[in-house]
């Protein structure tokens, strides 16, 4: 059985996403920085966040491109 709700995903989930990487920025930086160094640090917080934001816009413009089509006859 199908619903005639339009889905609204995004909006709030969206501003999720950020919030938990902008939360897991420091202490990932403050991690790889203690094996790595600080230039790699940043520069793999700024390829996360590149990434995400990649990421992020093809997720608003087609919600379903990231979704796995093996979710069966429901």
């Amino acid at each position: 059985m199908t619903s005639a709700a339009p889905n609204r995903s995004g909006g709030s989930r969206t501003a999720a996403y950020l919030v938990a990487g902008a939360l897991a920025t420091l202490p990932g930086i403050l991690l790889v920085t203690t094996f790595l160094g600080l230039t790699v640090a940043v520069g793999a917080a700024v390829v996360a966040w590149a990434a995400g934001a990649v990421w992020l816009k093809k997720r608003q413009e087609d919600p379903r491109w990231d979704r796995s089509p093996t979710a069966g006859g429901r």
